[in-house]
């Protein structure tokens, strides 16, 4: 066999390895003077008519200086002329060599599959999606986990934009070392943008290597190009992937191992969550059964948790561990598997809560059978319903619900409806949380969505807001209403648990918008709070629940409504302490943090005791009395019990007491029968020219006396029959 060198003294011109050429050689060496590139023509095995599948190396290969590349899956290999000539063609070309001995590759060589993936579809109906989801079309990813040996995906430019190459995708090289790779250079599999004015990114490639050892210091990196930045953007591609295979502890710095999706660099800073999601690096040595799978996105890319910056699951998986680092989700959907030992395994080195975790999306979730563990910083969340089958305790920074603080341009782009439960004792401690804080709720066309109402109103778009007042009061279930996407409703929140919520840290579905005296959200619209539907063998803790609307501001409107909380204890004798009954709240708020101009109204807040029987608790109305008391402008009015979507038939509110607390102004949207009625704190009732019959009724303790008010007659009651 020949022993191949390439020596910069005698040429540094590239060389491409035909199949006409050997596909074994006994050495390989390229000096750190040669720095042209060697472009290898082998082809996919599964290739129809594939000859050269391999280019082996008997002995050592020594990269020294220079590259190694393949040819690209795309028309007109190395053309620069129309992107027609870049479409998409079946997957041909990669990158497949085995070395016999050791292998390095020095640094400023490199092994580089960049833009040798596929060009754009044949139409404009696929986006860049290979190792993770990308933002700009429904392409699903594809591909292995374990094994990746596929290209990544392009993009096309826009309209007249294609004129120049169009986004490519990264392409696919597999290195099998006997012996061990020392890699101080680069190893690099990335998408391109187009090279118009970056308005799309191909996915990065595939890099699969399997060696005795890997070292360096070095990069592996299948990452999609950073830098995408025009408002008007087409498609942005996500991670490839890549797999490393030793036969002892890895030595390769992870750190140095990346597989980022695009990166979006726009002016619109809303626009943020049209980035791509990360791609997937599986790494196994001999001390693991199943391997480690990093999901990783870079701390550079800023963006929101949409579902496009998820990694999904595919086929059946199985895994010692599961490593995620930055704003990152690894999502299970509907036919894949993913078994660890348990929810533990799955851990996070970021250090901001919440911002990294499980997505649990109708796939099939196996974490064993005993008490669960959520991790430091770890979050699990569950747009289709998911069971824990025994204890589940929370860590620091820990979240249960939604991803964490989501904004983006259309409903779709977020999960907004979230079901867990919890066959024993749910432990949240003061510095974890659960719920579904401020989940967008747009409709498809981006209109708003029942004006930033939901159980209170808003005086956002008063008059449409008026007609509404929404969803069940006994059992909620939707999402708040939105005025903007930039301040997005809460979602729903639905939690069930057999034991007791040991309840320290927050559960919300705040709208978002300013809260308190912070002004960090205070925008010119906001979103009503959403759904807190529980249910528990018994509350305990010191923590909050809260499903708030949003602060606006003045010159749009106002604050947006308070969602809707229920609340069922079903232990024997378990019961609400004076503590829970002023710590669950569905609070309206101003139109800004601090001030009392145009407030919004309260939400409603159902509290039920096993002893009560079913539907037969509390409605508790209660506004933010420093709040509603002083308000200016104000004219908003909870609609009880609504007569909007999917509110309660009055049957069902026949055994319920009212009662209206906190300076709440309350007006009936219908006649209707309750068990009690009891109004405190300057609150209203406004009878609104109904009929509400009770068997008993309280003003500030001091029973009421039934017959028909007039206006004005009385401060506490509007105009009416009780």
């Amino acid at each position: 066999s020949d022993n191949i060198l390439f020596d910069g003294r005698f040429s540094t011109k590239n060389c491409e390895w035909d199949a006409a050429a050997t596909p074994t050689v006994a050495s390989w060496t390229q000096n750190a003077n040669y720095t042209g590139t060697i472009t290898f023509d082998t082809e996919f095995p599964d290739y129809a008519g594939a000859t050269f599948t391999l280019f082996t190396v008997t002995g050592d290969c020594d990269i020294l200086g220079g590259k190694w590349s393949c040819r690209g899956n795309y028309n007109n290999f190395g053309a620069t002329v129309d992107p027609m000539n870049t479409t998409a063609t079946a997957k041909r070309w990669c990158l497949n060599v085995s070395v016999g001995g050791a292998m390095t590759i020095a640094s400023g060589a490199s092994v580089t599959v960049t833009g040798r993936g596929y060009g754009y579809p044949s139409s404009n109906t696929g986006v860049p999606a290979y190792g993770g989801y990308a933002y700009g079309g429904t392409s699903a990813p594809y591909g292995s986990i374990t094994e990746p040996f596929d290209p990544g995906k392009g993009a096309l430019a826009q309209g007249d934009q294609r004129r120049k190459i169009s986004a490519i995708g990264g392409g696919a090289v597999k290195l099998t070392v006997a012996g061990n790779l020392t890699l101080d250079g680069s190893i690099v599999a990335l998408g391109t943008a187009d090279q118009n004015i970056a308005r799309s990114g191909g996915s990065g490639g595939s890099i699969w290597i399997a060696a005795n050892q890997i070292s360096g210091s070095g990069t592996i990196d299948a990452s999609a190009p950073t830098g995408i930045g025009n408002d008007q953007i087409v498609a942005v591609g996500s991670g490839g992937r890549i797999a490393l295979y030793t036969q002892s502890l890895l030595e390769f710095p992870m750190a140095n191992v990346s597989c980022n999706g695009t990166g979006y660099c726009g002016t619109y800073w809303a626009w943020n969550s049209r980035v791509g999601g990360p791609g997937t690096i599986y790494v196994k040595d001999p001390t693991q059964s199943h391997g480690t799978l990093y999901v990783k996105q870079s701390t550079t890319v800023s963006t929101q948790n949409s579902k496009w910056t998820g990694t999904p699951v595919m086929g059946d998986l199985a895994l010692d561990a599961v490593v995620l680092s930055g704003r990152t989700f690894l999502r299970i959907p509907e036919g894949a598997s993913l078994t660890l030992p348990s929810l533990a395994a799955v851990t996070t080195d970021n250090t901001g809560a919440g911002q990294a975790g499980l997505v649990y999306d109708g796939g099939t979730l196996n974490i064993g059978s005993g008490s669960q563990t959520l991790k430091a910083n770890v979050a699990f969340s569950s747009p289709t319903a998911f069971s824990f089958p025994g204890d589940l305790t929370l860590e620091t920074g820990a979240k249960l619900g939604s991803l964490n603080s989501m904004y983006g341009t259309a409903a779709n782009d977020y999960d907004q409806t979230f079901t867990v439960s919890v066959a024993g004792n749910l432990t949240i401690p003061a510095d974890a949380s659960a719920g579904a804080t401020r989940c967008c709720a747009l409709t498809a066309s981006g209109k708003a969505r029942y004006a930033a109402s939901h159980g209170g109103q808003s005086l956002y778009l008063a008059a449409e807001a008026r007609t509404n007042g929404f969803d069940s009061v006994l059992n909620p279930s939707m999402p708040g209403g939105s005025a903007n996407c930039n301040f997005p409703a809460g979602g729903a929140f639905t939690l069930t648990v057999g034991g007791t919520l040991t309840l320290d840290g927050p559960m919300t579905a705040d709208g978002g918008g300013a809260r308190g005296s912070d002004s960090t959200y205070d925008g010119t619209s906001a979103g009503a709070g959403g759904t807190l539907n529980i249910t528990a063998g018994a509350l305990a803790g010191g923590g909050k629940m809260s499903a708030e609307g949003g602060c606006g501001r003045s010159n749009y409107a106002g604050g947006a409504g308070g969602g809707r909380v229920a609340v069922r204890l079903t232990g024997n004798g378990s019961t609400f302490s004076d503590y829970w009954k002023t710590n669950i709240t569905a609070y309206g708020v101003s139109f800004s943090a601090g001030k009392n101009e145009k407030a919004s109204s309260a939400g409603t807040v159902y509290l039920q005791e096993k002893s009560d029987g079913e539907a037969a608790g509390t409605v508790l109305i209660r506004g933010d009395y420093a709040l509603q008391r002083g308000a200016t402008n104000n004219t908003c009015r909870t609609l009880y019990p609504g007569n909007g979507d999917g509110c309660d038939a009055l049957e069902a509110l026949k055994k319920t007491n009212l009662a209206i607390a906190g300076a709440a102004k309350v007006q009936l949207t219908d006649t209707f029968k309750i068990a009690g009625l009891s109004i405190e704190n300057d609150s209203l009732l406004d009878l609104n020219g109904k009929t509400l019959t009770v068997r008993s009724a309280k003003v500030n303790g001091v029973k009421l006396t039934p017959g028909t008010y007039a206006a004005g007659s009385t401060v506490a009651i509007g105009e009416g029959t009780l």
